[in-house]
C-alpha cells in the first residue's frame, strides 16, 4: 500500500513537470510567431510604401523624331515614305504621296494632314511600364521601325479623337481593321514587355472572338497611375499635369467621327463597341445619320 501511494506521487510529481514545460514551450512559440507576423506586416507596409512613388508622363520623355541610320530620314519621313503609296523616294523630306489611313479607309495627299500615330500610345506604354525605363530604351520605343506596324501614318482627326486610349475606350473608325489593330496591339506590347489591365484584355478578347489560338497576350496588371502623394518627375524632367484631351472640353464639337449603330457608338471623340460603358462627356462622335 505504501509502495504504491509512493508511486502515485512519483506520477502526479511528473506530470506537474510535463505540464509546465508544455505551457513554456507553447507560451515561446506564441510570441515568436506574433513577432514574426508583426515583422511580415511592418515589411509588407514598408514594400508598399517604397514602391507608391510613381513617374509623371512627359512626352519630352521620349524623344521624337530621331534618325537613326543617318540617311538623312527621320523616323517620321521613314514612315510617310514606306507607306507612300506612289513609290519610295531618297529625299530627306516627303513632301508628295498618297497615303491610305488604315484607320478610316481614306487616302491622303498632302503629308501635312498626317501624323505618325504609335499605335501603343507613349502615355499607354508609360502607364503599362515603360515609365521605368531608361532614357535610350525609350528614345527605341518612340522611333520603332523594327515593327512595321508599330507607327503609322493616320489622318490628323484619327490620331486627335485616339488621343492615348487603349482598345477598350477607342477602335479605328474602319471596323473591318478592328481585328488587325489589336493584333498589332497585343504584339507590340509582348514585344516591348507591357502589360494590359483587366478591361484592355477583355476588349481585345472580345474583338477577336474565338480567334486567339496560338496568340500570346501581354501580362495582367493595373496600370500606373500617378497621385499628388506619390507622383515624381523623371531625373531631368519636370513634373506637368496630364494634358486634356480634347474629348474632355467643355465646349461640345462639330459632329466629325461617324459611329455606325449596331456595330459601335459614340463615346467622346471616338466610337466603341455597344457593349462597353462610356464615361466621356459628349464629343466629336456621333451616330451616322
Amino acid at each position: 500500500m505504501r509502495m504504491i501511494s509512493c508511486y502515485l506521487l512519483f506520477i502526479s510529481a511528473l506530470l506537474v513537470i510535463i505540464i509546465s514545460c508544455t505551457e513554456n514551450s507553447t507560451a515561446s512559440h506564441i510570441s515568436a510567431s506574433d513577432q514574426s507576423s508583426s515583422s511580415a506586416t511592418l515589411s509588407i507596409v514598408d514594400q508598399s510604401s517604397s514602391s507608391a512613388t510613381c513617374i509623371i508622363y512627359n512626352r519630352g520623355m521620349y524623344k521624337l523624331w530621331i534618325d537613326l541610320d543617318g540617311d538623312c530620314q527621320n523616323t517620321r519621313e521613314e514612315i510617310l515614305n514606306a507607306s507612300n503609296l506612289d513609290g519610295q523616294s531618297n529625299a530627306c523630306s516627303i513632301t508628295t504621296g498618297r497615303w491610305r489611313d488604315p484607320y478610316s479607309g481614306d487616302t491622303i495627299t498632302d503629308p501635312s494632314l498626317l501624323d505618325i500615330d504609335h499605335v501603343v500610345p507613349l502615355a499607354e506604354a508609360h502607364r503599362s511600364g515603360a515609365a521605368y525605363w531608361d532614357s535610350t530604351r525609350r528614345m527605341e520605343f518612340a522611333n520603332d521601325l523594327t515593327l512595321t506596324f508599330a507607327l503609322l501614318a493616320v489622318s490628323l482627326s484619327q490620331n486627335r479623337s485616339k488621343g492615348d486610349d487603349d482598345p477598350a475606350n477607342w477602335l479605328p473608325v474602319d471596323s473591318s481593321f478592328w481585328k488587325s489593330y489589336v493584333l498589332d496591339w497585343v504584339a507590340i506590347k509582348v514585344k516591348w514587355n507591357l502589360t494590359a489591365d483587366s478591361v484592355e484584355l477583355v476588349a481585345i478578347r472580345r474583338i477577336l472572338g474565338g480567334d486567339t489560338a496560338g496568340i500570346r497576350f501581354p501580362m495582367m496588371a493595373p496600370e500606373l497611375i500617378c497621385t499628388d502623394s506619390t507622383a515624381t518627375s523623371s531625373p531631368g524632367t519636370e513634373i506637368s499635369s496630364s494634358s486634356s484631351s480634347s474629348a474632355d472640353s467643355t465646349e461640345i464639337p462639330v459632329c466629325s467621327v461617324h459611329c455606325t449603330q449596331g456595330i459601335s457608338k459614340p463615346c467622346g471623340n471616338s466610337c466603341i463597341l455597344p457593349s462597353y460603358s462610356c464615361t466621356k462627356p459628349i464629343g466629336a462622335a456621333c451616330f451616322l445619320q
